[in-house]
């Protein structure tokens, strides 16, 4: 996969990531106004319980990408068919069983008694999350066509489809607002533009390819073990970050009541839609790691790595000392004080935030890989030390408890073994790291500092803090990384590719 792939399928990620980004932030106080804080704390909770679904999964996903991307290396067109439908046949067959056994007692279990919710919202949590549920399920197999197509270069396309999906389902949810039909339509509108990316996205790939389909003829057993072994690991992936990105909200809930939990929702919210902003570079990467990885190119591969660390760790710097100095202001003008979850669960937040960017090449380099069994042990370990210590400590602390734990877990944890796991793989240790990215960044990073300074001395307050200091924040740390972190061989790089973008004024 060339450069010019990763950057173009990252720019359409961008800008996928910038509506959905701009939706939230047009969203979110209309949550608050239409549904109140109570339903809104309800809808937050049944999209962490419904989360959990995401189980199902088993890691066939990733592992049908990591396949295909080693396959289209070779550009064989016949196995990629083979891999698609092995992995959408096997994704049916595990969501029937789940909707078989699962649906039906979810009608016996008390789920409106487990919560802190008021009487008038108890009869609609069953409800809501049963049409939720099954909607998440029955979207799930058709989550092979965005894998397919990203391992076939093709992330751009993805990320357009996607685009159109999320200005349909923004929509959907206005009329919905708009029209006080409250969260069970909000329900409705997810699943079915849901469904409608995924039978999308299978419909363009019978053009991208020919002869593409998914019949069942072409499932291969011996594919579907291919699948499944690498899978169990990847499950265990997406199991921590379900642990870690969904049991705070039914914590909460469960301790101190659905009207605790919009506040911290939308302050991880906001820094779970920066993470996302990043992670964006690094998985348009992956389809690059597992063919470098397969064609043994190991100097590519170390490559790739080391670009991805250089850039997530000049934006964690940024991204951290900006939500420290503007964050508040931000989220205080955006849904209002009383919505603002305060500041020291919020810099907890923060420092989640800085080590998630920072440790995102490293994740994408084992994913990419398959050289992620370490990670997978490692990750569900801090996931369950986060449940355990939330459970602990939102008893003595409250909300604090559970933001400390959320960035204590990812310390301790994910914090230093993702870095020792991609050494083994990439011979890339802290020697390097210092030397490459921690002393080129010194000075920027002392520059955004006393920008910081000099921002809090001026005492702005609300949207004039934010984009006035935010923009001031900006400006200083671009200009340092460009003439203390760049080389030359950088700046002219740069310099072609912007040349060369205006000149065929596409990307």
């Amino acid at each position: 996969m060339s450069t010019n792939r990763i950057i173009t399928g990252s720019l359409a990620s961008y800008l996928n990531t910038f509506v959905s980004v701009l939706s939230n932030f047009i969203l979110v106080p209309l949550y608050l106004l239409h549904l109140g804080i109570e339903q809104y704390g309800l809808w937050l909770l049944v999209q962490s319980v419904v989360s959990y679904l995401g189980f199902s999964n088993l890691g066939i996903a990733q592992s049908v990408s990591n396949l295909i991307a080693a396959k289209y290396a070779d550009r064989d067109y016949l196995a990629i068919r083979v891999i698609a439908s092995s992995g959408f046949w096997l994704y049916l067959v595990i969501v029937s069983v789940v909707m078989l056994l699962l649906l039906p007692s979810m009608y016996f279990i008390p789920f409106e008694n487990m919560f802190d919710t008021s009487d008038d919202l108890k009869g609609l949590m069953f409800p809501v999350l049963m049409v939720s549920s099954i909607f998440f399920l029955c979207k799930l197999p058709l989550t092979i066509f965005s894998s397919t197509l990203k391992s076939l270069n093709l992330i751009y396309k993805e990320q357009l489809f996607a685009l159109i999906a999320t200005l349909i389902q923004v929509f959907g949810i206005l009329v919905v607002l708009w029209s006080d039909i409250g969260i069970i339509g909000l329900a409705f509108v997810y699943g079915v533009t849901g469904l409608f990316l995924g039978l999308a996205l299978a419909v363009h790939l019978r053009k991208e390819i020919a002869g593409f389909t998914i019949s069942i003829k072409y499932a291969d057993f011996i594919v579907v073990r291919q699948i499944i072994v690498p899978g169990g690991y990847f499950f265990l992936l997406q199991l921590s970050g379900a642990l870690i990105a969904g049991s705070d909200n039914i914590i909460i809930a469960s301790f101190q009541g659905v009207s605790s939990l919009p506040a911290y929702a939308i302050a991880f919210q906001f820094c779970m839609l920066t993470i996302g902003l990043v992670s964006v570079l690094t998985s348009s990467m992956i389809p690059s790691i597992t063919i470098a990885y397969s064609e043994n190119n190991m100097e590519y591969l170390a490559e790739l790595y080391m670009r991805g660390l250089q850039i997530c760790f000049a934006i964690a710097i940024l991204v951290a000392v900006g939500f420290l100095s503007v964050g508040p202001d931000f989220i205080i003008a955006w849904v209002g004080k009383e919505s603002y979850v305060g500041n020291s669960i919020f810099y907890c937040l923060v420092g989640f935030v800085f080590i998630t960017i920072i440790i995102w090449p490293a994740d994408a380099l084992l994913v990419g890989t398959t050289q992620h069994k370490g990670y997978a042990l490692m990750a569900a370990l801090e996931g369950m030390l986060n449940i355990g210590l939330s459970i602990w400590w939102i008893q003595l602390w409250g909300l604090f408890g559970v933001a400390a734990a959320t960035f204590v877990s990812r310390a301790l944890i994910s914090g230093w073994f993702v870095f020792y796991a991609s050494a083994k793989i990439t011979n890339i240790g802290l020697s390097a790291m210092v030397s490459k990215i921690f002393v080129p960044l010194l000075i920027p990073f002392l520059g955004i500092i006393l920008g910081s300074y000099i921002i809090n001395l001026v005492s702005l307050s609300g949207w004039y803090s934010v984009f006035l200091g935010g923009g001031w924040l900006l400006v200083i740390y671009v200009v340092l990384v460009y003439s203390f972190s760049f080389t030359d061989k950088n700046r002219e790089s740069l310099s072609k590719l912007i040349r060369s973008k205006l000149k065929t004024g596409n990307v």
